[in-house]
């Protein structure tokens, strides 16, 4: 079908997955997570879709402990190996995709960018399912990024769409919406103020799914090549070569008219008027310097903020010791360590750390004790190791990493910190020192309230 006219917009928003790109399975790793569990299909997408363990909310961050959550959701029986191994395989099939997009799509996205048009991404999405983003081909081709788990709200929240929005600082009649429609995220656009366009390719919907999603959606493209050529289409189009190398339509020719050189029309010399003497050398060449138009630079390409080591970080944190370093407790970086005094330090989410145990303990982890310390799905093996653990339940954090699903995230409000020390480097009254400090500290920046306690490992 001919897609009707769409008026030019100013930004674009744009989904993520089935849009951009379109997870898939491959050889090395592996088919469909649901086939890993040994699950049907349909039980797999409703638990998934239902999210009861906040995966997409930022609510549960570890990559093993939320697919462990759906699994058992399904058949409590499942064993825990077969559920590592298919949450070790679906990270490395986003890793996988968003590494590698199709070539027609990031061309898509340049040309709208080339044409003034600002671009945001509004994705629903779970922590273990970006951990390749920053280093995505597609990562330098958006103003803004608005993820799901990061700021705890999901598509069609119309709240999603008006952070990317003023991100961009953009009004929502002045932009359209960009997906396949899942989620009912053209209903939530629409809500927001936004036009909305539906792509199909990617998703490859049977007929009757595909009905329902054009319910919300202004417009229908096949897919984001297609909308951007046909709604970027402009009167400079006209004047592009065409294949080949020949000038295209309405283009102009170096040279005139070859029936004027054949008629013998003499060409006028350089720099020499009618009637007139030829100019010195000096004043020609400067005349043809000032034609000259100054070679535009060339653009800027954003790179990802790349993870800092910690030897990088903590001797400026030390230099500077009544402020709080600004990414304490961000996932996948080394573990921070409490300035002046080189004790390591866990910053953890208090709500997340209690989650489904009556309270916290210390003890030394156990054999095969191991937990997920980064997006991208990285684990620690903590045997051995002092770590804090839910009591009666798995370990969350030690002196060396802190578990993903215990991190704090923006929406955080209870705050833990640790502070671990031997009684050789700090006995107990030099660690109530330093613990009361910190506690000090922490509550003069966030302006709330602080209590201490010095616990000896269990």
């Amino acid at each position: 079908m001919t897609p009707p006219p769409l008026r030019r917009p100013r930004a674009v928003l744009f989904d993520l997955f089935h849009t951009l790109v379109s997870v898939r399975p491959s050889a090395d790793t592996g088919g469909h997570t649901w086939h890993d569990l040994g699950v049907s299909h349909e039980a797999w997408e409703t638990v998934l879709f239902a999210d009861r363990p906040g995966r997409a909310v930022g609510r549960t961050r570890d990559a093993f402990e939320g697919m462990r959550l759906l699994a058992h959701e399904i058949d409590p029986s499942i064993p825990l190996h077969r559920i590592e191994r298919a949450a070790r395989r679906r990270i490395q099939r986003f890793d996988r995709t968003l590494a590698d997009p199709e070539p027609s799509v990031t061309d898509a996205v340049r040309r709208l960018r080339a044409a003034g048009a600002r671009t945001a991404l509004v994705s629903n999405a779970c922590f273990d399912e970006i951990g390749a983003w920053p280093r995505s081909p597609l990562a330098p081709l958006f103003d803004a990024t608005v993820f799901s788990c990061e700021i705890g709200r999901i598509k069609p929240d119309r709240e999603i769409y008006e952070t990317a929005l003023a991100r961009i600082g953009v009004a929502a009649a002045d932009a359209v919406f960009v997906g396949d429609g899942g989620s009912d995220e053209h209903r939530g656009a629409r809500e927001a103020g936004l036009r909305t366009v539906l792509v199909t390719r990617l998703a490859a919907l049977p007929p009757e799914r595909l009905a329902a999603r054009r319910a919300h959606a202004d417009h229908e493209f096949e897919d984001v090549e297609t909308f951007a050529t046909t709604c970027w289409r402009t009167d400079d189009d006209r004047a592009l070569p065409r294949r080949g190398g020949g000038p295209g339509p309405g283009r102009r020719t170096r040279r005139g008219p070859r029936s004027d050189r054949r008629a013998g029309v003499p060409r006028a010399r350089r720099g020499v008027r009618p009637g007139g003497r030829r100019p010195r050398r000096g004043a020609v060449a400067a005349r043809g310097r000032a034609r000259r138009r100054p070679r535009p630079p060339p653009p800027r390409r954003l790179q990802a903020d790349r993870p800092r080591q910690a030897r990088e970080r903590v001797p400026r944190a030390g230099r500077r010791p009544r402020r709080v370093p600004a990414d304490l407790g961000s996932g996948g970086r080394a573990e921070p360590r409490l300035p002046r005094h080189g004790l390591p330090i866990s910053l953890l989410d208090l709500g997340a750390a209690l989650a489904g145990t009556t309270g916290l303990v210390l003890r030394p982890g156990a054999a095969d004790e191991r937990f997920v310390f980064n997006a991208a799905g990285h684990a620690i093996d903590v045997e051995g190791l002092l770590c804090v653990a839910r009591e009666g339940g798995a370990p969350i954090a030690n002196p060396v990493k802190d578990s993903m699903e215990s991190k704090l995230h923006p929406a955080s409000r209870d705050l833990l910190a640790v502070v671990y020390g031997s009684r050789k480097v700090a006995p107990p009254a030099r660690m109530r020192e330093v613990a009361e400090r910190l506690a000090a500290l922490l509550a003069r920046e966030t302006g709330g309230s602080a209590e201490v306690s010095v616990l000896p490992a269990a």
